[in-house]
């Protein structure tokens, strides 16, 4: 399967990840009433990111075209 690379906000900064390693995501909202998305990677790296997971979706799919 050929890497699908995405680009993803977390804490002002934009990280480019391979959607074949998250394992899942799903919204959260944190203290301050934000809406964020969190995702599991492979070896339990966890992450926030900014973005919606209908965002991400697109992403993923525009990703693998």
């Amino acid at each position: 399967m050929k890497p699908v690379i995405i680009k993803l906000s977390i804490a002002d900064t934009v990280v480019h990840v391979n959607a074949n390693h998250i394992v899942y995501f799903y919204p959260k909202k944190t203290d301050d009433g934000k809406l964020v998305t969190v995702l599991h990677l492979e070896k339990n790296i966890v992450v926030e990111v900014l973005e919606s997971m209908s965002e991400i979706d697109v992403l993923i799919e525009a990703g693998s075209l």
